[in-house]
């Protein structure tokens, strides 16, 4: 993958021999004690404690951590889902489509892990259709499926290998989606 973000670095460069050692780094053990990788644990039955441990872990960060943005989805026949450079491209063809009458929100996942299911499947109770939108051959398509549980119709666009999709290219969309529906 690709990074189209803009980034800001501090002007002040930074002296390397001014950051702490970095104990947990394997670098070879010359001049130092040798250092062993003890995360688990092999005895009968002790990795599986450790995984079931980790498991109910992972299920609090699910429930307790699922980050998202929504904008106009109270009413919506289409939700888009969309993160990054295209949430804000769709957050454009969103008001374009809204102008014209569509009903149509935008649902952004902030985390993609915890993916934002709980907020999607409620969301497919009520809304017939998802598109989603994305700057690659559809990563994140079956995660939406999983999340509405495929209630409702998922369409797909996507813009592999660097291609931004423009607000006006996913407005088209959103009129062959919905159609005459206004």
């Amino acid at each position: 993958g690709q990074m189209m973000e803009p980034v800001e670095f501090s002007s002040k460069p930074i002296d390397p021999k001014s950051l702490s050692e970095k104990e947990w780094a394997l670098c070879g053990c010359k001049g130092r004690e040798r250092r062993v990788v003890r995360s688990y644990d092999l005895k009968a039955g002790m990795l599986e404690v450790l995984n079931l441990r980790r498991a109910e872990k992972y299920a609090k960060i699910r429930s307790n951590e699922q980050r998202f943005k929504t904008e106009y989805c109270d009413d919506a026949d289409l939700v888009i889902v969309a993160y990054g450079t295209c949430s804000r491209v769709s957050d454009a063809a969103v008001k374009m489509a809204r102008d014209k009458g569509f009903k149509v929100g935008l649902l952004r996942p902030i985390t993609l892990w915890p993916f934002p299911m709980d907020v999607l499947g409620d969301m497919a109770k009520k809304v017939d259709n998802f598109l989603v939108v994305e700057m690659s051959c559809g990563q994140m398509i079956d995660d939406v499926k999983l999340a509405t549980e495929c209630r409702s119709r998922i369409y797909f666009h996507g813009r592999p290998g660097g291609g931004v999709p423009t607000p006006p290219e996913i407005y088209k969309r959103i009129e062959e989606v919905l159609g005459g529906a206004r």
